[in-house]
């Protein structure tokens, strides 16, 4: 038997005197060996990833983030056959060997153009693209948009190249009823709006008052879409800035919308009713595309409660006050509220504007009036869209909250005045004329039956923050 053979190297030596040193080398090795295996199984399998499914970011940056750039199953490429397309179960795609296939959402700052130009290798195509896709939403859904102006954030595309990077196809979502398409054929491209089913489905919710409207709305479960559409509809009977109160309770009955079964926004207000402290029960109902109260009264009259279309707080009220400029009590002709600079301010009722120009205490300074010697005043606006001697329209904007003149900051001071004298702006609906249109005759017993309906939904609702489905349209 011959003797056991071992290596006698000084390396070796040291380690069989140091135990710690053999485990700490069996360690290293180990590690070594492991970090090998990764990068080399790594490798292998980016490049089998690579050759089944040719998925890629663009060389070009693409504004959408990298989580929305990811393989999707697709149709057959145009002009390929279907013997030529191949799939990759694993990966869950369907696109001919080599095919690139972008998806993405716009950003903040991007516009059709930048996208395209982005995207596509031939700047030509990029151009004519946008110009194709322009004149279809021009046609379709904005008779204004450009193709270099921003669009709103998170409109998604997709971008369909072949290997060689030229563009077979495209898609992009302006709105779940407005998806535009384009396709390259024989050497043209082929454009379309795809028509897209829209249903809507009747739902009605309860809620509170808590702080404002819209959080209220929103702890529904509510969208600020709907709340901006109640505050629409009661604009002439409630200041939503002003008179709503905690346990405030407020009932809707509205149509939620659906694209392609997905829910995408809000329809029409079909009932609303408002029970609140000051306000007393105000009502809404939907009859002949007009909003009447449940007496069948139309809720439009002649002076708006509010001069701003966001509505925001008071500030100061009518009456005696301290003045913060001039340190002494004074009178207070106006309400003041108070809005972020910019926030639009609008004539409460048509009437003609008899100055507009600069005044020592209002700074930028608008007065309006109107027929029965009633006459509205708005001051330190920061910017002014009427003259003197102009006629405007119930709504129409007339500038621009500001803080010009003698003022601490940013709001609107609102006057209100008949046959010369201020009275509190806030009591200035009870001027509104009470020759109101009313449902002719023979249509009220139609508009009764309509009007319980609507009530009856509401009656399945609880008086918490809640709602109820019905898979119906009236």
């Amino acid at each position: 038997m011959q003797p056991e053979r071992r290596l006698n190297t000084k390396p070796v030596r040291i380690l069989r005197r140091r135990p710690k040193g053999r485990l700490l080398f069996t360690v290293l090795t180990l590690a070594g060996l492991s970090a090998f295996g990764y990068f080399a199984l790594a490798a292998f399998l980016e490049d089998e990833t690579t050759v089944r499914c040719a998925v890629r970011t663009p060389v070009a940056r693409v504004k959408a983030p990298e989580s929305k750039i990811t393989p999707k199953k697709a149709s057959n490429p145009v002009g390929a056959p279907a013997e030529e397309v191949t799939q990759d179960r694993k990966n869950n795609c369907r696109l001919e060997p080599g095919t690139v296939e972008i998806l993405g959402a716009s950003d903040q700052g991007d516009s059709l153009l930048s996208i395209l130009e982005l995207n596509l290798q031939s700047g030509e195509t990029a151009r004519k693209l946008a110009g194709i896709f322009e004149e279809l939403i021009r046609e379709h859904k904005d008779s204004d948009f450009s193709r270099n102006a921003h669009l709103k954030k998170g409109k998604r595309y997709n971008i369909l190249l072949d290997k060689d990077g030229n563009f077979l196809k495209a898609m992009l979502e302006m709105a779940p009823a407005h998806v535009f398409y384009a396709v390259a054929t024989n050497g043209a491209i082929k454009a379309w709006k795809e028509d897209v089913v829209l249903d809507y489905k009747v739902e009605s919710i309860t809620f509170r008052i808590k702080n404002n409207l819209y959080s209220s709305v929103r702890s529904s479960g509510e969208g600020r879409a709907l709340a901006l559409e109640l505050e629409r509809i009661f604009k002439w009977d409630i200041d939503f800035s002003s008179e709503l109160m905690p346990s405030d309770t407020c009932r809707i009955v509205f149509e939620r919308r659906y694209a392609d079964d997905k829910p995408s926004g809000y329809g029409r207000i079909l009932y609303a009713e408002y029970l609140g402290k000051r306000t007393g029960k105000k009502t809404a109902v939907l009859f002949k595309k007009t909003y009447w109260d449940d007496k069948g009264y139309e809720l439009k009259k002649d002076f708006l409660v509010s001069p701003l279309e966001i509505k925001l707080r008071v500030t100061s009220k009518y009456g005696m006050r301290f003045h913060p400029i001039h340190k002494r009590w004074k009178k207070h002709n106006g309400v003041d509220y108070g809005a972020p600079r910019g926030t639009p301010v609008v004539s409460v009722a048509k009437g003609r504007v008899i100055f507009s120009g600069w005044s020592k205490g209002y700074g930028k300074y608008v007065k309006i009036r109107h027929k029965n010697g009633i006459e509205t005043r708005y001051g330190h606006l920061s910017k002014r869209f009427v003259k003197k001697g102009q006629y405007v329209k119930q709504g129409q904007k007339i500038g621009l909250v500001g803080s010009t003149g003698l003022s601490t900051g940013p709001h609107l001071d609102f006057q209100f005045l008949m046959a010369g004298k201020h009275i509190d702006p806030l009591k200035m609906k009870y001027a509104s004329s009470k020759n109101r249109n009313r449902i002719p005759r023979p249509l009220r017993p139609r508009f009764a039956r309509v009007t319980e309906s609507r009530i009856s939904l509401l009656k399945k609702s609880q008086p918490a923050n809640s709602r109820e489905k019905f898979a119906f349209r009236p």
